[in-house]
């Protein structure tokens, strides 16, 4: 049996989790909740591992410092709840490189994992323990680059999720004259866009790194290829990322993947939703 990993963006999402039924062993709890605190309730269940997920963009400017709130998440550990951390770019990774304490140190699958090369040099050249395997693989590739690295290397796999689209330091709020005014600080402003096709593509405004990450309109939910994904042995974990759900949606999607791993059928709580490359791939 696979291990079930979720992403949690929001104290919402968090309540979400504490109320279902689905059994977890990590959760990624997104940086900004480490910085008010939100996770200390956590650490009455000794069961779920916890991690924090680091932002997409590690800026480091005047009124914005990655590098200095992830210091601050780890000082205010005091009661060393944290397991590791989910990395996102080589800036943050190349911290954790220079950092003598040690943590569980998890690549995303933004970092470059195409192929069995990249795995092998991201694993030989860094602190690296696990890897996400990246949406842009189909079924054929996956299992080709799983077969030619170490068996040492865990993998996870995100099952759900909404895929970026976008990652910018440009703010949409800002370019429209609707700054929150907080930038540097630990508050978020959500939105949307709608592109030329008429489609609601989410927005999170990150004002503590000042920061813009817009999502595909459709969530990526490989639900119908749970029997493929399964088969894979050096896939350990499978990941619930959520982004912008409130706390219905969320307890929804708990819900629906709670059953469908049980292999009950049932029908998703989401009408839009794509399987991404994994059945055909990207030229």
């Amino acid at each position: 049996m696979k291990e079930i990993h979720v992403h949690i963006n929001s104290k919402e999402q968090l309540k979400a989790l504490s109320s279902c039924n689905i059994k977890i062993k990590r959760i990624y709890l997104d940086y900004h909740l480490f910085l008010d605190d939100t996770y200390d309730f956590l650490s009455e269940n000794k069961d779920i591992e916890l991690f924090a997920a680091l932002p997409y963009m590690a800026r480091s400017e005047q009124y914005v410092d990655a590098i200095k709130d992830i210091l601050s998440i780890i000082e205010k550990d005091k009661k060393n709840l944290i397991k590791g951390f989910l990395v996102r770019n080589l800036e943050e990774l190349g911290f954790f490189e220079e950092l003598s304490k040690d943590f569980c140190i998890v690549s995303d699958y933004g970092l470059y994992t195409f192929n069995s090369t990249s795995v092998k040099f991201l694993v030989d050249n860094s602190k690296i323990s696990e890897c996400c395997l990246p949406y842009e693989l189909n079924k054929k590739e996956m299992q080709k680059l799983l077969n030619e690295v170490s068996s040492d290397i865990k993998f996870s796999f995100p099952i759900y999720g909404r895929i970026p689209m976008m990652i910018s330091a440009n703010c949409i709020l800002k370019t429209d004259n609707r700054c929150s005014g907080c930038m540097g600080q630990n508050h978020r402003e959500y939105t949307h866009i709608i592109d030329r096709k008429n489609n609601k593509l989410q927005v999170i405004c990150d004002c503590q790194n000042c920061a813009n990450v817009i999502y595909n309109s459709a969530v990526t939910s490989m639900h119908n290829y749970m029997a493929d994904i399964e088969k894979f042995d050096k896939i350990y974990a499978l990941r619930i990322d959520f982004t912008t759900e409130n706390y219905i949606e969320s307890m929804n999607v708990l819900n629906f993947w709670e059953r469908t791993l049980k292999h009950e059928n049932t029908e998703p709580p989401y009408k839009e939703f794509t399987a991404g490359h994994f059945k055909r791939g990207v030229e």
